[in-house]
């Protein structure tokens, strides 16, 4: 395996690690319910309190990490995760379950933030599109595999058993990187010889953490709500949603892995605006007019937000100085993470559940996400501008 393909592998392996993370306690909450005695009230708060904390650590991450060698900073930051992921599996009662879900996603972001960093540094932006597409096509993976594997471990042994696994898989990435890499290539952040200009004066910069954040905001209003909407409004029976799922996340794997081959060969503007288009459509003739099948419209929606997400992506790691790289991930990971529970927060001021039992609001929420979805390719025809007037942009 050549070098390339080693940082290819050790960034997927901790993106996935971080998603799987964060995606295994969904299928988990009834477990906790009956057998921790927590209130459902408190199921949306276990469930986001991670995104939230990684938002957080990934901000104060973005002034240390291009201080720190990249090898102990991974090294760190997933044996934290796998330590936080062990004590979940601990948890006796609603306090603790909470305090040990901060603690996985205060190690969690940076994890992703190294992952998304060690491609920026490797990997050319003339070959960085298929590996981005890879790396984010874990979200993906994740979503299609996880939740039924963490349901049939749950099953079949006990819940506790997934954190277990999980952490234990942790440990073993931990000890691949410390004995089967050698220090990662980095250009360490100079204090006496400061970069020309700083990330908050960098246009094209300040231009691709908005569009991370209009794009995130208004696909996480939605993608929260879909499964209620499948059920009380398209009449989707519940045991026919697993395979939704799975079918919207395979569709998402092809996608991303897509994308990342188009946008090493005609560039990712023109992939976003393919995936914006898909996205568009799959909203309005589905959520607006009902005029496509249930799993078509899904698996549109995901494979062309699997487009977008890649090239959005792509772009952005061209845009930081190799001394700041590091930096301009962890705030871009932040605002993500932050915008992830702004959305799926905002949306429930749009919806509410009618007296024949179906959900409204969604056409609303349709129509804002039609739009966070047509802004990307404007914002980065704007972001490509800056970068090809000022060289790196900065």
């Amino acid at each position: 395996m050549n070098s390339h393909k080693k940082i290819i592998f050790l960034a997927f392996s901790m993106m996935l690690m971080h998603m799987v993370d964060f995606m295994l306690i969904m299928p988990l909450t009834p477990y906790f319910v009956e057998n921790l005695q927590i209130s459902v009230a408190l199921i949306g708060t276990i469930v986001g309190i991670y995104t939230f904390s990684a938002g957080v650590s990934s901000l104060f991450f973005s002034r240390i990490i291009d201080q720190i060698p990249r090898k102990i900073a991974i090294v760190i930051a997933l044996l934290g995760l796998a330590i936080a992921t062990a004590l979940t599996s601990l948890a006796w009662n609603e306090a603790s379950l909470l305090f040990f879900r901060v603690l996985a996603g205060l190690f969690g972001g940076p994890v992703a933030v190294l992952a998304t960093t060690i491609i920026t540094d490797n990997i050319s932006p003339a070959k960085r599109g298929k590996a981005m597409g890879i790396l984010m096509s874990s979200f993906s993976i994740s979503s299609a595999f996880a939740v039924p594997i963490g349901i049939f471990i749950a099953t079949h042994t006990h819940w506790r058993f997934a954190f277990c696994l999980l952490s234990a898989l942790l440990l073993g990435l931990v000890l691949l990187v410390q004995f089967g890499y050698p220090p990662f290539k980095q250009e360490l952040a100079n204090k006496n010889h400061p970069v020309k200009n700083t990330l908050v004066k960098n246009r094209a910069a300040i231009a691709a953490f908005i569009t991370i954040a209009v794009t995130t905001v208004t696909l996480f209003a939605l993608i929260p709500n879909l499964a209620n909407f499948f059920v009380m409004t398209r009449h989707v029976p519940m045991q026919n949603l697993s395979f939704l799922y799975f079918c919207g996340g395979i569709a998402s794997i092809i996608s991303a892995l897509l994308a990342g081959w188009l946008t090493d060969r005609v560039g990712p503007i023109t992939v976003c605006i393919i995936g914006s288009v898909l996205v568009v459509f799959a909203l309005v003739t589905q959520i607006n007019f009902y005029l496509i099948p249930v799993f078509a419209f899904y698996m549109a929606m995901m494979g062309g937000a699997s487009f977008r997400m890649t090239s959005v992506m792509t772009q952005a790691s061209e845009i930081p100085e190799p001394s700041q790289r590091g930096r301009f991930m962890s705030i871009q990971n932040s605002i993500r993470n932050f915008s992830m529970a702004i959305g799926a927060s905002f949306s429930g001021l749009f919806l509410s559940r009618a007296s024949d039992g179906t959900l409204h609001g969604m056409s609303t929420i349709a129509i804002i996400t039609a739009i966070g979805t047509v802004f990307a390719p404007f914002a980065m025809l704007y972001i490509a501008r800056c970068i090809s007037t000022r060289g790196q942009a900065f």
